[in-house]
């Protein structure tokens, strides 16, 4: 079931979006108009399952003309038309309310936020005038009725869904004006994310669902990262913020590169470098398209990426257009891929015998005292964490611990995901 969260701007709707899933997954400010995408979100509730939408707010009465109504509201089952209970019923919600009655046979919680006094409830009765048979009184802030709200919204789920399989979440991440919602939207062959030559269009962390044979994923649209020294306002920085949550929420994180460009600047090895230690990394170079028939030039870029990159030489690199739809469906083949690398766990057996034939092949030593290598376990995956019990950890050289990675990386095809390697002084039993 998908539930819409509709009404006015400044209602509190993001606020009880983020408290509903538990987290702050919208950006919440003062200034009219923070939310300019619809966010998603799945929520379990008592051993039900719905889909909660955060839309944004309705301005004016051009907002909620017929046909904007309609495209709008058709695809919910339940809504939650939100008010603001410091604020007298204004004639855009009148024309909401009575938009919604004459065009659409739909289930409607009226939940009215701010509710933070007690005094509150003596100048709430004008709300009952709507005629709305469930009403809610709420403080999103503080979480007052939040269950009430919740328990009335899976009343009105029939099916018990449980056992809901996870999907494997994809998060989009680049510079601004990149692609990376056009290339959401064409991968869903609609036009899902905001996309405009004006930056910052995206601001929130946008979450939908798509397909590819026979799989779903849910893939993430962030706001494009820009260096430190450019931040220069509250909501700029909190969309920054929005985007690191969302790229440690992921599975996989696509990079998105400007190939229009002709090269990878700075800020994107940054990016790489903020990305690479703590998820698998895949490299899309977008609007290929625009560089494939000038051949020195389509080399010289791939070059480019490679020497500027060859201190992570393991990720993968794939050329797609968004506006051709080139490619994009690498982007589902690859991401399952570097998730398996990701997960894998090596059985103790064969990283012993593996470990064995590194040393043998290539002993260290420093100052005429020879490294030892004790034993080797893998302790975990997401990311694969190897621990080696060494004689002496002061021995362990940066060049060496490379080589190790390195041995481990090949041998076991772990490429597009992060291996993170860590030394112990063995003690004895």
């Amino acid at each position: 079931m998908k539930v819409g969260i509709i009404g006015k701007t400044n209602v509190g709707k993001s606020t009880l979006f983020n408290r509903i899933i538990g987290e702050r997954k919208i950006i919440v400010h003062k200034t009219s108009g923070t939310t300019i995408d619809r966010i998603e979100h799945n929520v379990l509730w008592k051993d039900k399952n719905f889909t909660i939408v955060d839309t944004a707010g309705l301005i004016d009465i051009s907002d909620i003309t017929i046909n904007n109504l309609t495209s709008f509201i058709k695809e919910f089952d339940l809504l939650l038309l939100v008010m603001d209970a410091k604020n007298e019923i204004s004639y855009i919600e009148l024309k909401i309310v009575k938009q919604i009655r004459k065009i659409f046979n739909k289930k409607i919680i009226l939940v009215i936020n701010k509710t933070d006094k007690q005094e509150d409830k003596f100048k709430n009765y004008e709300f009952y005038s709507l005629g709305f048979k469930d009403i809610v009184f709420i403080s999103a802030e503080h979480g007052k009725n939040i269950n009430t709200l919740l328990d009335k919204i899976i009343n009105n789920i029939h099916d018990k869904i449980t056992n809901v399989k996870p999907f494997l979440k994809i998060v989009f991440v680049g510079q601004t004006n990149v692609g990376k919602s056009s290339c959401i939207n064409a991968i869903l062959s609609s036009p899902y994310c905001k996309v405009s030559n004006i930056p910052d269009t995206t601001r929130d962390a946008i979450e939908v669902l798509a397909c590819n044979n026979k799989k779903t994923y849910k893939l993430i649209d962030t706001a494009g990262l820009i260096g430190k020294k450019k931040v220069k306002n509250k909501i700029k920085y909190l969309s920054i913020i929005s985007t690191i949550h969302a790229i440690k929420d992921s599975d996989i994180a696509i990079l998105i590169i400007d190939a229009s460009k002709y090269h990878i600047s700075e800020t994107d090895v940054k990016i790489i470098e903020l990305l690479y230690k703590i998820k698998p990394v895949i490299l899309a170079i977008n609007k290929w398209d625009l560089i494939i028939k000038k051949k020195d030039v389509a080399n010289d870029f791939k070059k480019q990426i490679n020497n500027k990159l060859k201190f992570i030489n393991w990720i993968k690199m794939i050329f797609i257009s968004s506006k051709t739809k080139y490619g994009l469906r690498k982007i589902f083949m690859e991401a399952d891929n570097a998730f398996l690398q990701y997960s894998r766990k090596l059985s103790q057996k064969e990283l012993n015998i593996a470990m064995t034939d590194f040393i043998s092949k290539n002993p260290y030593h420093k100052n005429g005292k020879f490294l030892k290598i004790i034993s080797c376990i893998q302790k975990t995956t997401k990311p694969p964490i190897f621990i080696f019990f060494v004689n002496d950890v002061k021995l362990i050289h940066f060049s060496y611990k490379r080589f190790l990675e390195n041995s481990i990386r090949y041998t076991f095809k772990f490429y597009n995901t992060p291996i993170i390697l860590k030394f112990k002084r063995y003690y004895g039993k």
